[in-house]
């Protein structure tokens, strides 16, 4: 009998021991339970920090708003801190809130909501904008936090040469030129903005400062207005009048003020003028005829072989006394060649005076009686002018 009651009270001390723990258990849940739970809704949709929402694309100074769910789904009351809700980071000026209506204490009771409105509110031409929202409260989670990003409806203006962007204050190097030549160099104006790009200064495209900005021109401008998603392009020429190194500045202003400051987009074009090489030998003209490869008759550094040759004879027009006769009343004479003279018979028999070469001189021509050439300089019989004309 004994025994069977020891029994007994064994497992009843061992049912209350598991009914305690389960108790326990219980209340713990219970006190778990009791606690204030953050809900954040955006557009129906729960969000988890850290959440990120985008605004709709805006225009400069357009305002886009966004409500903001607040609710508390725990089993105590939510409370905020003052203010609830906060920006930080980014471009908060560029966003703005309306805080959330509470219930005294600043708080939010168990299944209570509000609500917060977050307006998108651009002025700065930038292209992408952003801050975070912060909410403060008791909540497990806090601050939560959500970060707003908006697109700006802006031109951009991207310049670039053979498909390579140019950077502000960069340098783009031209190939070394000969003096006498061209290098011409294009540059394409791309507007990869939504809106159109304006280019303001009085001239589109400017060349202005720098070591031999006189040997840089433009000389093709852009298109004034550059439409979304298109482009315009311009040409600068380097065309060398001396050797050596060359340098100038070339500026582009437009509307383009959130990429660039003031809009104005800055480069350097360089290069290096070299001695001319008119014959395209690959030695400068002046080196052909000191080293004798080339003849300079008349001494003017131009290489024979590169001046006019009316005749065909190997002799240029400047140093050739035979090519025509100046006396157009003979039938047998060759008019129209600048450098002139009579028919080699004529001047032998006496009949006519030889006119020809470039030397300093009074100026002669048609016309004028054969005294007026009395006392010119003489080269080999020949009495000479500035220009060749008949005597």
């Amino acid at each position: 009998m004994n025994a069977r009651n020891n029994n007994l009270n064994g497992t009843l001390r061992s049912i209350l021991a598991r009914g305690t723990a389960m108790m326990a258990v219980a209340l713990a849940s219970a006190a778990a339970l009791a606690q204030p739970v953050l809900e954040v809704r955006i557009q129906d949709q729960v969000l988890t920090s850290p959440a990120l929402f985008e605004f709709q694309a805006a225009d400069l100074d357009q305002t886009i708003p966004q409500v903001v769910v607040l609710r508390n789904v725990g089993f105590a009351d939510l409370v905020f801190d003052d203010p609830p809700v906060t920006l930080a980071g980014g471009f908060p000026e560029q966003f703005e809130l309306v805080q959330p209506p509470l219930e005294s204490g600043n708080k939010l009771s168990p299944n209570g909501s509000t609500a917060f409105l977050v307006r998108f509110k651009p002025t700065l031409p930038k292209e992408s904008l952003f801050t975070t929202v912060f909410v403060h409260s008791n909540s497990a989670v806090s601050p939560f936090a959500i970060q707003v990003r908006g697109t700006v409806l802006v031109p951009k203006m991207v310049l670039k040469r053979d498909n390579l962007t140019v950077s502000p204050n960069s340098q783009v190097n031209v190939q070394n030129t000969r003096i006498g030549q061209v290098r011409e160099v294009a540059f394409t104006i791309e507007n990869q903005g939504p809106r159109p790009l304006l280019l303001t200064g009085d001239e589109l495209v400017e060349v202005s400062g720098g070591l031999g900005s006189d040997q840089f021109y433009v000389i093709q401008q852009p298109e004034p207005l550059v439409e979304a998603f298109s482009a315009t392009t311009f040409i600068v020429a380097f065309i060398p009048t001396r050797t050596g190194s060359a340098a100038a500045q070339v500026g582009i202003s437009t509307n383009d003020v959130g990429n660039y400051a003031g809009g104005r987009l800055n480069f350097t074009v360089r290069s290096f003028g070299l001695p001319p090489d008119c014959n395209g030998n690959g030695i400068a003209d002046a080196t052909d005829i000191a080293n004798g490869a080339s003849e300079d008759c008349n001494g003017n550094g131009i290489p024979d072989e590169c001046e006019p040759d009316s005749d065909g004879d190997g002799i240029i027009d400047d140093c050739d006394t035979d090519d025509v006769a100046a006396d157009p009343n003979d039938a047998g004479d060759n008019l129209g060649v600048d450098y002139a003279a009579d028919d080699q018979a004529e001047v032998d028999a006496g009949a006519d005076d030889m006119v020809t070469g470039i030397l300093p001189g009074p100026a002669c021509g048609f016309g004028l009686p054969l005294a007026s050439l009395m006392g010119l300089v003489s080269i080999g019989g020949a009495r000479t002018c500035r220009r060749i004309a008949r005597a």
